[in-house]
């Protein structure tokens, strides 16, 4: 033992600091240092730190006061910084000078509200500071905020939550936009606008190469201006996010954009935007406009709730023959579309449409179809210069059947990612013939496919020998058996997805997850309902045998809750009395997570564990250690 420790000591640095960029900033910065005094300038090396992130080190044992002390060591080497709003007062107090800082992100606060606030003369304070500024990403809600405070040598900005009073103090959009002369990136993130302001912004941005305005709301108490520019925007625009608009918004915006970058256009997204209004575009505008069109993403697929459903046919217009036409000129126009993601809740599309999609589109390698119900199996199997394709999603489309699916895939060798959710069983798609061609998939999702049973699961691991990634949520027929044997063969995966709901609950105990943790296994991700009969202990067991165990989800939680748990490489040597401490620890902290049976209303949110693995301190004497009382845990 003594003789492979020298050795390791006495690696050459080419090789140690490779082997730290794997590992977790903070235990490289709390641990290795501890454990041996001859990599202790290895530690400090300027490419580990060239992006850091204040929440991975601010816990019980390393608190925000030391983690600043620790910074201003390092400032020098740093790139890229991501705070929270509420922790930018210490680096506001410190006034450290980041030569190299590229990259600096304000995040909205874990559990705080529309109190986050940073002034424009705090804000202009600290960025004066970084010489080398060219990314400013504001995530919390700037209410009262003049973006001309920031730096105007910015190559991208994100804004969220900006909204324009009609008193403002704000100077007109227009000086906005040119006092950004050099910015390629734009983002406003559920900001609350007008037409006018929007445009005016836009035409003062020469070099502008992509806009992001996903969730921006139309404001009706402000007098508003749709004439549009006679000066053009960017003709760089390559790419350009209008999801989750409002149908006031859409129309003017969006054809400025396209009329003035026509020949430069590459991604349009303009899923969930409602286009209700006669004078919005038609996919014909996009089809005759963007030639070099690479990636198209429409539908309403966050539209769940029934009111929206029945909304749907509304959102690209009242005529759905105008939908499909669109389409099947998008497919017959743009000779570079390579990805096309139809994403409806309702059936908007027709099966003719799809079929002139696959037999025009020569170059595509990614498709998606959510929602198509008269998609058919014959359909699927027409699919032209399949070799192209890499990942294929259909969800909820109605007439599509396993057999279907195998056909597609017949025509697809090169297939990396297949979702094929709610199509009962998949023994067709298991097929002998289907062998060599799912032999390359690394991703399968087989979400509400109700059927699936542990023979299934077994052909599985038999078929994908390199699969890293599959998602099982609701599929109740897998029994403990079944999931072992799978876990146990298929050694490739990475992570396992097991969310439920209350009609479809996965009934896998703790012998399942007992055996997996005592497997060998590469599970990194672990991914679990609200109806899991998983236990504390059974978790306090993957947390501690599973090596490469990094996460451990909960879906569909009443709150947002999350924790760190660091765990040394002298775990096994841990005491009766100190797994059991842990054990009740994570048992208290679990408790917290627990919601009554009795409530039927699914919450939308997803806690999580972090697992953090010290690999290289043995010599350490805390074995393992945790921060529950700085989790930020909510409020009962």
């Amino acid at each position: 033992m003594d003789s492979q420790e020298v050795n390791i000591l006495t690696l050459p640095e080419d090789v140690i600091i490779p082997i730290f960029q794997f590992l977790p900033q903070f235990e490289v910065l709390h641990n290795i240092r501890l454990t041996c005094k001859a990599w202790n300038h290895y530690s400090r090396h300027g490419i580990l730190w060239r992006r850091i992130r204040a929440q991975d080190f601010i816990r019980a044992t390393f608190r925000i006061e030391n983690f600043m002390r620790f910074l201003c060591d390092i400032s020098h080497l740093v790139e890229e910084i991501v705070f929270d709003v509420e922790q930018i007062k210490h680096l506001q107090k410190n006034q450290f000078f980041f030569s190299r800082l590229r990259s600096l992100k304000i995040d909205k606060a874990h559990g705080r509200l529309d109190s986050d606030k940073l002034s424009e003369y705090s804000l202009k304070a600290i960025t004066r500071l970084y010489p080398a500024l060219k990314v400013l990403h504001l995530k919390y809600f700037c209410f009262d905020f003049d973006m001309t405070c920031c730096p105007s040598d910015l190559k991208e900005l994100v804004v969220a939550g900006w909204i324009l009073g009609e008193r403002s103090k704000y100077k007109h959009p227009r000086n906005v936009g040119e006092h950004f002369m050099n910015l390629t990136h734009l983002g406003l993130l559920r900001c609350q606008l007008i037409n006018q302001t929007v445009l005016a912004l836009l035409s003062g941005l020469p070099c502008l190469e992509s806009i992001d305005l996903s969730s921006t709301k139309y404001d009706h108490y402000l007098k508003d201006d749709e004439k549009i520019p006679d000066k053009h925007c960017s003709r760089r625009i390559q790419k350009v996010v209008l999801n989750n608009m409002d149908c006031e918004f859409f129309p003017h915006v969006f054809v400025y954009i396209l009329v003035s970058a026509r020949e430069s256009i590459r991604y349009i997204d303009i899923s969930n935007s409602n286009q209700g209004n006669l004078t919005s575009p038609c996919l014909h505008n996009i089809a005759e406009m963007c030639e070099q069109l690479d990636t198209l993403v429409i539908g309403n697929h966050d539209f769940y709730n029934e009111y929206l459903d029945k909304a749907c046919f509304r959102l690209l217009g009242p005529d759905v023959n105008r939908l499909n036409r669109g389409i099947r000129d998008v497919a017959s126009k743009n000779q570079h579309l390579s990805t096309i993601k139809m994403n409806f809740v309702e059936a908007n599309i027709d099966d003719e449409t799809v079929l002139h999609v696959f037999q025009n589109c020569t170059k595509l390698q990614w498709i998606e179809i959510l929602g198509c119900e008269s998609l058919s199996d014959n359909t699927l199997g027409s699919i032209s210069n399949g070799e192209r394709l890499h990942v294929i999603k259909i969800s909820k489309c109605k007439y599509v059947t396993p057999a279907g699916i195998g056909k597609a895939l017949q025509r697809c060798s090169r297939l990396r990612t297949l979702h094929v959710e709610d199509i009962g069983t998949i023994k067709h798609i298991l097929d002998r013939k289907n062998f060599r061609i799912i032999n390359y998939l690394t991703t399968l999702s087989l979400a509400n496919c109700y059927e699936l049973s542990d023979e299934c699961l077994d052909q599985i691991a038999i078929c994908c020998p390199i699969l890293r990634s599959i998602n099982l949520t609701c599929c109740h027929g897998i029994t403990d058996v079944g999931f072992v044997q799978f876990v146990q063969q298929c050694a490739s995966i990475t992570e396992i997805i097991l969310n439920d709901n209350q009609e479809y609950k996965i009934g896998l105990t703790d012998h399942a997850f007992s055996e997996v943790a005592n497997f060998r296994n590469n599970l990194e991700r672990l991914t679990l309902g609200r109806f899991s009969k998983i236990t504390n202990e059974a978790i306090h067991e993957l947390i501690c045998k599973c090596p490469k165990l990094t996460k451990i989800l909960f879906c569909n939680t009443d709150r947002l809750w999350e924790f760190d748990v660091v765990i040394t490489a002298s775990k096994l040597d841990m005491t009766k009395a100190e797994i059991l401490e842990f054990t009740q620890t994570l048992r208290r902290e679990l408790e917290k997570l627990h919601i009554e049976q009795e409530d039927v209303c699914l919450s939308g949110f997803v806690s999580a564990i972090r697992l953090h693995r010290d690999c290289l301190s043995r010599r350490n004497k805390d074995k393992l250690f945790t921060d529950w009382d700085e989790a930020s845990l909510p409020m009962d």
